[in-house]
């Protein structure tokens, strides 16, 4: 919540930034936050190695460009601190019609990924190889059960992925290491290139048979995106997301069960349900968990990164960098 804790909203940020915050005490404290979009993240990079920002912070979506990972890390002006993330990266296909709505053809898809070198390949080692709907440290989720070594039989597929483009390029490093895996298979992957609003209407009509998505992350994972993506759909109009892909009906009996057991004795139980179902049926393949990553200036403490990846605690770190400051030279 915007202003919650000991940091107390001033108003609109200096220079570009959205808003300022101040910490309260007999010296107080003033840090202003502000959005990258998307096409600045490298403006925003050569802004903390001039020293015009301090931090360049991940949050739900990954800010820190990791193809410059190297070439960050390796700079004495810089560092690069990690944290754990929680947002589960996965491969969500059609399930109401179409070639990917055939259970064995899913479990053939999930059976040939390489989960580690996909994190080499689009995070540059940025991120955990996850197989389990949710993150491994989301408390009371079961780990997935693996499917068996073997790849089952069948001919040749060609699916479409749909790509989002961006400056890092992350998911289009992604998406042609999962090609290049399927193939393996017989299954050949057309990747369909799309920037952020034209993917997010192709996301709503469903328009090709494979999609990367991400969980929400802590602390909304599970509750919420159970609620939100898994569980029966509401008669009326909400904000939850759009279901033009389809939701197997087991999966939203399930979720509607895990959500009704809430604060109960049965709710591992019902967790390990939908796991087993998803590990099963292959309803859809989780991926990795990205690192959570901040760029800051090599004179700056380590910026505390927990796995809630809404979060940032401020409190104990703005003292510290600001004593930094008065000591840099």
């Amino acid at each position: 919540m915007i202003g919650s804790g000991p940091l107390r909203v001033l108003g609109p940020g200096a220079r570009d930034a959205d808003i300022a915050y101040e910490l309260a005490g007999p010296n107080p404290l003033r840090v202003d936050l502000a959005r990258v979009p998307d096409e600045q993240r490298d403006a925003a990079v050569e802004a903390v190695r001039r020293g015009d920002l301090d931090a360049l912070v991940d949050g739900e979506h990954p800010l820190v460009p990791r193809r410059r990972l190297a070439e960050l890390r390796s700079d004495p002006r810089l560092r690069v601190d990690n944290g754990p993330g929680s947002c589960v990266l996965y491969l969500a296909f059609a399930l109401r019609e179409g070639p990917t709505a055939d259970r064995e053809l899913r479990r053939r898809i999930a059976a040939a990924i390489d989960r580690p070198r996909l994190v080499e390949a689009a995070e540059l080692g940025a991120a955990t190889p996850c197989s389990a709907l949710f993150a491994p440290w989301c408390t009371g989720w079961p780990e997935a059960r693996p499917l068996p070594p073997e790849r089952a039989a069948g001919g040749r597929q060609r699916l479409s992925l749909l790509v989002p483009t961006s400056s890092d390029g992350r998911l289009e490093r992604l998406a042609e290491e999962l090609a290049l895996q399927l193939a393996t298979t017989g299954v050949e992957l057309e990747l369909v290139r799309a920037d952020a609003s034209t993917a997010a209407r192709v996301m709503e009509r469903g328009g090709t048979d494979l999609m990367v998505d991400t969980t929400y992350g802590l602390p909304y994972d599970p509750f919420i995106l159970l609620e939100s993506r898994f569980a029966t759909p509401l008669g009326h109009a909400a904000a939850a997301t759009t279901r033009a892909w389809g939701v197997d009906a087991r999966l939203n009996a399930a979720a509607d069960r895990a959500l009704a057991a809430q604060g109960t004795d049965e709710l591992a139980e019902h967790y390990a349900r939908i796991q087993r179902l998803i590990d099963d049926e292959a309803l859809l393949v989780p991926l990795y968990v990205p690192q959570r990553l901040a760029l800051l200036r090599a004179d700056l403490p380590p910026l505390p990164l927990g796995a809630d990846v809404h979060r940032l605690e401020l409190a104990a770190w703005l003292p510290a960098a600001c004593a930094a400051r008065r000591l840099s030279p």
